[in-house]
């Protein structure tokens, strides 16, 4: 009975319409994961900015506010706000060199729609739930043309429960359109190379055109493409592939040049070609690489008096000022990074590596282990002279790893290697048709079934499944809180802060929750005389403080004492309660662990992973500089 069982799934899975069934079924999985926490969840530092940067290229055509990332997620985020008539305040927009005003004027967003900003953040999220389908359904197809239908339908189940993709995918932030669209744009220069013909080739450009307009991140596939396309004229390695081989496996280099093409004139039509063609000696650049001045942030331009100057660019003129600003931040931008309980200035190059092993499921962690050993290890022992097509793949991931890694100026965001973990998931793939012997080719699919099931065979396609599952169940453990996911091997959620902080743990997702926590307190308890500590961790901005006056209904409850005040006069209440950032209870230099003391103090309960509920237990004296004003910290 268990066979046959086995045997019916195997052949529905097989079948085109049980394929497309499941992948529906697991695209809409997806979505509703993705919009449910996306109405759970306040928004995250960054996101105030980017609405009002992606309502202001609406309604103003100018691109200066976030210049730092292409415009093109913020925009799809903002159409829902601008249909439906939402308030701006651009008394706050600046445009000097290097200046970064979009976070005051995202201040002044929500201040202008006050209780309905939070409706506006929803939808916004909502809006960008197709670059998560965009992601999943090209990564599906990548895996399935090289290694089988069976490999499809693993990398898509992967993709679409990785919890830190699912985490960004809530979010107006580009982390997750940029993973998304690399995978797109590299399936299609996949299939160029494979078919070379005018069609792919255009498709190619489109979409390495529109993964450039999510972030700066795939810049280096310009420089990559063309050496992976002289690779792959020079090799054989196409000998595994399904697809037709009628056509020249040769692409021409017209063609290479018809997508690097696409690819530009992408770019500028999301700019609405704004300054395309300008000299390069008319830019004001603020970055040491740029300006031709030993010291960041003035502004300046090397190319000024050099014949260079002369050179019209041909990228819009913020998207070239968008990279010196990026650049710029990265010389200036110094402050304490964390990893594994170590502050210090300046950043590790294995922090992204380190990153990947606390925060992806365990079960992916075998999975990548274990494909590394199968795919390597044979060609390494049998001195194998043919390349595998898998380096399309894993060529990319590698140099994007290679590329944020050396930047070491700071580490705070594991989420700029997130998209080469959605290239590896299409690589995972492989193992899902049969997981082969060493040295072994990969069977097709349409290979008669027994031959593949050897009781070898059988266990190891038990395993890859039984992992694949335990990943799942492991992110779905942590929903709605994946931002602050953290893996089994790590400790969970709960033990986060003792790994990476910053937004691969708090990013202020849970001020919502804590209005919520501290409403139901309130209607439990209604003759209690609360008041809440809040302490995210953050510096104090207009933003938070908006955000908890349009959610609370009792707001000069919820932070009662003024900017002045210190908050251990309201311990005499019968219920004081301090909210405190797990990241504001690390120790470092003038941190607020240094100065609360929490043996004093009886932890009630925690929001989500990143915030502590603490009530003072005896009144001590002690010195806690720290007040509330509007909702953030100051001191």
């Amino acid at each position: 009975m268990a066979g046959e069982w086995r045997s019916t799934i195997g052949e529905f899975l097989q079948s085109t319409r049980g394929r497309t069934t499941t992948v529906l079924v697991l695209l809409g999985v997806q979505a509703g994961l993705i919009a449910y926490s996306a109405t759970r969840h306040s928004p995250t530092h960054l996101e105030p900015a980017l609405l009002a940067a992606g309502v202001s290229h609406w309604e103003t055509g100018r691109f200066e506010l976030y210049r730092v990332n292409p415009p093109l997620v913020r925009m799809v985020a903002a159409l829902p706000a601008v249909i439906s008539g939402c308030k701006t305040d651009w008394t706050r927009y600046r445009d000097a060199p290097g200046s970064r005003s979009e976070f005051e004027v995202g201040e002044d967003f929500v201040k202008a729609n006050a209780s309905a900003a939070m409706r506006l953040f929803i939808n916004a999220r909502w809006a960008c739930i197709p670059f998560a389908w965009i992601g999943s359904y090209f990564a599906y197809r990548w895996s399935r043309e090289m290694y089988g239908p069976f490999a499809g339908l693993l990398t898509l189940w992967l993709w679409v429960f990785e919890p830190n993709l699912l985490a960004h995918a809530e979010l107006i932030t580009s982390d997750s359109a940029c993973a998304s669209l690399g995978v797109a744009c590299g399936y299609w220069f996949y299939r160029w190379l494979q078919e070379p013909n005018w069609k792919h080739a255009g498709f190619a450009g489109v979409f390495l055109g529109l993964a450039q307009l999510s972030k700066l991140s795939w810049l280096f596939l310009f420089g990559l493409w063309p050496v992976l396309w002289f690779i792959w004229r020079c090799s054989a390695c196409n000998s595994r592939t399904s697809l037709s081989q009628s056509t020249s496996t040769r692409p021409p280099a017209l063609q290479l040049a018809l997508i690097l093409a696409t690819a530009l004139y992408v770019i500028n039509l999301g700019y609405a070609f704004d300054g395309t063609g300008t000299k390069l000696k008319d830019f004001e650049f603020v970055s040491s690489l740029l300006n031709g001045k030993p010291v960041a942030g003035r502004p300046g331009n090397r190319f000024r008096e050099s014949i260079a100057g002369e050179v019209r660019v041909p990228v819009p003129k913020q998207y070239l000022l968008g990279f010196d600003s990026q650049k710029k931040d990265f010389e200036v931008y110094h402050p304490a990074s964390y990893l594994h309980g170590t502050w210090k200035h300046g950043g590790w190059w294995y922090y992204y590596l380190y990153g990947m092993l606390v925060k992806v499921p365990c079960g992916t962690l075998v999975l990548l282990a274990w494909c590394g050993c199968c795919h390597f290890i044979p060609r390494i022992n049998q001195h194998r002279e043919q390349w595998s097509p898998d380096y399309l793949i894993w060529a990319p991931a590698i140099c994007l790893l290679l590329i944020v890694s050396s930047q070491t100026e700071f580490n705070h965001h594991l989420r700029y290697a997130f998209p080469a973990l959605g290239l590896m998931f299409v690589w995972l793939g492989q193992l899902a048709p049969t997981v082969r012997e060493p040295g072994e080719a990969i069977p097709k699919m349409d290979a008669p079934h027994k031959k593949n099931l050897t009781p070898r065979n059988r266990v190891r396609i038990l395993a890859t499944i039984a992992l694949a599952f335990f990943s799942a169940v492991s992110a779905c453990s942590a929903y709605p809180h994946h931002l602050a996911y953290f893996n089994e091997l790590s400790g969970g959620g709960i033990s986060g802060s003792k790994h990476i902080t910053h937004s691969s743990l708090d990013w202020g997702q849970d001020s919502v929750l804590l209005h919520e926590w501290f409403a139901s307190h309130i209607a439990q308890h209604p003759d209690s005389d609360l008041v809440i500590c809040a302490a995210p961790w953050w510096d104090a901005t207009a933003t938070t403080g908006a955000m908890l006056k349009a959610w609370s209904h009792d707001y000069e409850t919820l932070i009662r004492f003024s900017s002045r005040e210190n908050p251990l006069k309201h311990t005499h209440t019968r219920s004081t309660v301090f909210a405190v950032s797990v990241n504001r209870l690390l120790i470092q230099p003038d941190s607020l662990a240094e100065r609360f003391p929490v043996e004093s103090c009886e932890c009630i309960g925690a929001i989500g992973y990143t915030t502590l509920l603490y009530r003072i237990s005896d009144r001590p004296q002690f010195e806690f500089p720290v007040h509330i004003s509007a909702g953030g910290v100051e001191q």
